[in-house]
């Protein structure tokens, strides 16, 4: 398990329980629907729209067409999902 946080901690050398402010950058564009297949109510990022500068912890503006929010970056084993901050959601 210590091996196993070591390595986690090379791979991205900041405390992923501190969320950082994501680069000034184009929206992240999402279907807010996928959250309803995740027990944890993220929100799944097609891998189209996934950037070189994704990180866990980094925070990004999710968009879609009728509302954006902000949201902080996670990475499964498989898939990079975000969890909304709803208290900054923007009706668009």
């Amino acid at each position: 398990m210590a091996q196993d946080l070591n390595a986690a901690s090379a791979a991205f050398p900041f405390e992923v329980n501190e969320p950082m402010k994501g680069p000034d950058r184009e929206p992240v564009y999402v279907d807010f629907n996928t959250m309803m297949t995740d027990d944890q109510e993220r929100v799944w990022i097609h891998p189209s729209e996934v950037h070189h500068w994704f990180r866990p912890g980094l925070r990004v503006r999710l968009q879609a067409e009728d509302l954006s929010v902000d949201a902080t970056l996670e990475h499964d084993e498989l898939d990079w999902l975000a969890r909304p901050d709803w208290s900054t959601r923007r009706d668009q």
